[in-house]
């Protein structure tokens, strides 16, 4: 059997809040900034291996 706390039903939602916004927010920011940074390093391996010998010149100054 399981020990129940006796906690009134508002300090059960500031738990609950709390552990949405400083536990899941967080994670869920942190994975999507992670793909994003890796379809970038993706899109600028794939534009290095297709960059031929057609491209713009680079300018010198």
């Amino acid at each position: 059997m399981t020990p129940i706390l006796a906690l009134s039903e508002a300090t059960w939602f500031t738990i609950a809040l709390a552990g949405v916004f400083f536990v899941l927010f967080p994670l869920l920011a942190h994975g999507l900034i992670g793909f994003a940074v890796a379809v970038a390093f993706g899109e600028r391996a794939e534009n290095r291996r297709t960059d031929g010998p057609w491209r713009r010149p680079k300018q010198q100054q």
